[in-house]
């Protein structure tokens, strides 16, 4: 899985607490899927880390910004 990350995909990673990035069965349904609609958002440049969808995302991941 590692080899389709970018420097903002694994920025993005750790800021939702994943050090590294671990099998997928490890991450929780939710976790893959905010991830997956934050890389798809983010490679059509609708948004940056600053936007205001990246705090909904950190929320669908379980962590409060």
């Amino acid at each position: 899985m590692t080899n389709f990350l970018r420097q903002d995909d694994n920025t993005f990673l750790h800021l939702i607490g994943i050090k590294k990035w671990p099998a997928a069965s490890v991450l929780s349904e939710n976790k893959k899927n905010a991830f997956l609609i934050y890389k798809l958002l983010y490679s059509k440049n609708l948004i940056r880390k600053s936007n205001s969808i990246t705090n909904i995302l950190f929320r669908i991941c379980g962590n409060k910004k």
